[in-house]
């Protein structure tokens, strides 16, 4: 039983040293963001900039399947 809580420790503190890696990161995306974008669109959460982002990807793919289809119909 030692050894299982020794590991589930260690897999802890792994976890405590991914999260304070994404969360550096984050503050270096939010920092370089800040120098481009006007305050107001930058988001507050890591996974709302995600998903910000898959929705854009969608409203432009939309939009070029209907510049691109015959008569402007969405692909």
């Amino acid at each position: 039983m030692s050894d299982d809580i020794r590991i589930l420790q260690a897999q802890l503190q792994c976890i405590h040293q991914q999260t304070a890696i994404v969360h550096q990161m984050w503050a270096e995306v939010i920092a370089s963001a800040q120098k481009i974008l006007p305050k107001n669109e930058l988001p507050s959460h890591p996974m709302m900039a995600v998903s910000d982002f898959l929705q854009e990807v969608g409203e432009l793919r939309v939009a070029l399947a209907k510049q691109t289809s015959p008569k402007g119909d969405a692909a």
